[in-house]
C-alpha cells in the first residue's frame, strides 16, 4: 500500500474483520489517508461494493486466505469483500495473492478454486516458499509486496505508448492418424492464455492463435482456432501476411512429426479425419518432419520489423543442456527472444512456472518467476526495443487502485 501510495496511484483499502485483528484501521488510514471499509451495512455506505467496483481500474485482495479463495470461486457474497468481487467488472483486471500454511494451499479445494477462478481470467501471484506465519518453512508465502508493485505499476500503462498489435500463439496440435486417433502433447494452453490476457490489460490488442483444445484468454476478443500443425502454418502465414503485428509471441506447442503412412498388415492407409481404421490389426505408423514454423514467421509477416518470441521447453535437470537448447533456438536469425522453461521446474498444480527469458546479443539470461512478471518483461521488449538483464520490468502510469 506504501509503495503504490508514494507513487501517485489513489488507493482505497477494503479490510475484512479478520485482517483488522492483524492490521489496525489507523495504519492503514494514515497510509491512504481514506477511511478503512470493511462492513457492508455501515451507515451511508450500503451501496458502497458497487460504487467502489465501478470506481476501481483494478482491484487486488492481498494477502487472500484460503476461506476467501474459495467464496470467490463459489460465488458467495456475506461481506463487503465478497460482494466487491461479485460486483466486479470482469474486463478488468483482478489480482489475487494467496497466502497460508503449506498444507493448506496444496488442499484440492483451494487447488481447484484457485484454477477455476484462473479459468475465468482472474490473475493468481504464486506464493512463494520461505518462513510462514505458522512458524513452518513451505511453500505459502505471499508474494514480495514489490513483486506486486511492479506487476500492478505496470498492469494499466498509458495505452498511447503501448499501442500495437501482438499475435500470441498457444497450445498443441494434434496430426490426426484417422477420424478419432491423433499425435498430440500434453500442453494445455494455461500459460499463454495468461499472458494474452495479461498483455492485453498493458494495452495492447491480441490476437490469440489457439488450439481447439486450449484453455481460452477471457478477455481477448480476437481468437482464431487450429488443429495440426498444417492448419497453424495456414492461419499463421494468413494472419501475418495481411495484417501488422508489432510482435509474435509464439507458445504454440507444435509437432516435430505428422503422420505419412500407415500400414496394416495388408492395407496401406492414408491419414483421413472422416475414417475410422479397424482396431483388429496390428499398425505400423511412419512419421515424417514437418516444417519449422518459428523460423517462418518473420517471412510470413507483413512487418519486416516484427519480433519473434519463441518458447523453448526442456525435460533434462542439466543446467548445461538446458542453456545449449535455449542458444540453439537463439542462434536462428529470425529469433528475437526466447524464454525456456524446463519440465522439471514446472509445478502446474501450484500454478508455478519458472522462466529463463533469452535476448538475442545477451550472453546472460533473465529468471523470471511466474506468468505475470513475463508478461511485464515481454512487454518491455516489445515496447522499448531494449531488454536489460537485470531490468526486464519497468513503471507505467499512475491508476486508481483497491487493496
Amino acid at each position: 500500500i506504501s509503495q503504490l501510495v508514494k507513487a501517485g496511484h489513489d488507493v482505497q483499502v477494503v479490510a475484512t474483520p479478520s485482517a483488522l485483528k492483524f492490521v489496525g484501521e489507523a495504519t492503514l488510514e494514515g497510509l491512504t489517508g481514506k477511511k478503512v471499509l470493511s462492513d457492508n451495512f455501515t451507515s451511508g455506505h450500503m451501496m458502497d461494493h458497487i460504487s467502489l467496483a465501478r470506481w476501481a481500474d483494478i482491484f487486488v485482495v492481498a494477502p487472500i486466505s484460503a476461506n476467501h479463495i474459495n467464496k470467490f470461486a463459489l460465488g458467495l457474497a456475506d461481506d463487503l469483500l465478497t460482494t466487491l468481487y461479485l460486483a466486479y467488472e470482469r474486463t478488468k483486471p483482478l489480482y489475487l495473492a494467496p497466502a497460508m500454511n503449506s498444507v493448506m494451499y496444496s488442499h484440492y479445494t483451494v487447488q481447484s478454486s484457485l484454477e477455476e477462478l484462473e479459468e475465468n481470467g482472474i490473475h493468481i501471484l504464486e506464493p512463494q516458499s520461505g518462513i510462514l506465519a505458522c512458524g513452518e518453512n513451505g511453500l505459502g508465502k505471499m508474494m514480495e509486496p514489490q513483486d506486486i508493485f511492479r506487476c500492478l505499476n505496470l498492469l494499466k500503462s498509458d495505452l498511447t505508448s503501448r499501442h500495437g498489435r501482438i499475435l500470441v500463439t498457444f497450445g498443441g496440435t494434434r496430426e490426426p492418424i484417422d477420424g478419432v486417433r491423433a499425435i498430440t502433447n500434453t500442453s494445455t494452453g494455461q500459460t499463454g492464455a495468461q499472458l494474452a490476457d495479461t498483455l492485453s490489460d498493458l494495452g495492447y490488442e491480441v490476437t490469440a492463435l489457439a488450439a481447439e483444445s486450449a484453455v481460452k484468454p477471457s478477455r481477448v476478443e480476437n481468437l482464431i482456432e487450429y488443429t495440426d500443425h498444417a492448419d497453424l502454418n495456414s492461419r499463421l502465414k494468413e494472419t501475418l501476411s495481411t495484417e501488422d503485428f508489432r510482435a509474435v509471441i509464439h507458445l504454440a506447442a507444435v509437432s516435430d512429426f505428422t503422420v505419412d503412412k500407415i500400414m496394416s498388415s495388408d492395407t496401406e492407409h492414408t491419414p483421413d479425419k472422416n475414417a475410422k481404421i479397424n482396431s483388429s490389426q496390428s499398425l505400423t505408423v511412419k512419421l515424417k518432419p514437418t516444417l519449422k514454423i518459428v523460423n517462418q514467421l518473420k517471412t510470413y509477416s507483413k512487418n519486416p520489423e516484427i519480433k519473434i518470441v519463441a518458447f523453448k521447453l526442456t525435460n533434462t535437470a542439466d543446467k548445461n543442456e538446458q542453456l545449449a537448447a535455449a542458444e540453439k533456438l537463439l542462434n536462428s536469425k529470425d529469433i528475437d527472444c526466447v524464454v525456456h522453461n524446463d519440465l522439471n521446474e514446472m509445478r502446474p498444480k501450484h500454478h508455478q512456472h519458472i522462466f529463463n527469458l533469452y535476448l538475442r546479443g545477451s550472453a546472460v539470461g533473465s529468471r523470471i518467476e511466474n506468468t505475470q512478471e513475463l508478461a511485464c518483461a515481454l512487454d518491455r521488449l516489445i515496447s522499448t526495443q531494449v531488454l536489460a538483464n537485470n531490468n526486464v520490468l519497468n513503471f507505467g502510469a499512475k491508476n486508481d487502485l483497491m487493496s
